[in-house]
């Protein structure tokens, strides 16, 4: 009987609520309950007009008076093509327009600014930072990620290899977002 009673809750759970339910408890479960309810109620990220040339950094202290992690965080997914998982941890965009400009913002920030500012700092991204080669990040540091964009798009394997290694994983990550 009870067996019969979950597998009919479970069936009339949408994918969303499954997705905020599991992760809720997985939070709570680390001891992070009260992380977990603020995730699971968050509020998609709004990005209204922009200035011109304006990128992630100079867009978040306009609004925010200075450097937000949480909301960096929130604009950089803001850029993601609509995930679930995003939605349920509150970085998704609003709408269209905010993903749209989440990219322009992201499109115009410099290789350099993602650097010195990780989405999360932990011991991965320490292990990233100590073998990132530094001589191939000196030639793309002050790039655009337009412009790595566009150097990915036209380069050959060799050019690309070239500068492979100077790059982090964030970085890296933030690439197929301006793809689509």
């Amino acid at each position: 009987m009870g067996e019969k009673l979950l597998s009919k809750a479970l069936e009339e759970m949408s994918r969303r609520r499954f997705l905020e339910a599991m992760g809720v408890t997985g939070l709570a479960l680390a001891g992070l309950s009260l992380a977990a309810k603020k995730a699971a109620a968050a509020e998609p990220v709004a990005i209204g007009d922009l200035q011109q040339g304006e990128d992630v950094f100079a867009y978040i202290a306009r609004v925010k008076g200075g450097f937000d992690q949480t909301h960096y965080q929130q604009v950089i997914g803001a850029a993601n093509a609509f995930k679930e998982g995003d939605e349920a941890i509150g970085v998704n965009a609003k709408d269209e327009a905010t993903r749209q400009n989440a990219r322009a913002l992201l499109a115009s920030t410099k290789i350099k600014d993602l650097y010195d500012h990780p989405l999360l700092v932990d011991s991965v991204q320490k292990l990233v930072w100590s073998t990132t080669d530094q001589t191939q990040y000196a030639k793309v540091k002050e790039w655009t990620m337009s412009q790595l964009k566009e150097f990915l798009l036209t380069k050959s394997e060799a050019e690309i290899k070239g500068i492979m290694n100077g790059l982090t994983s964030d970085t890296i990550g933030c690439v197929p977002k301006l793809m689509t």
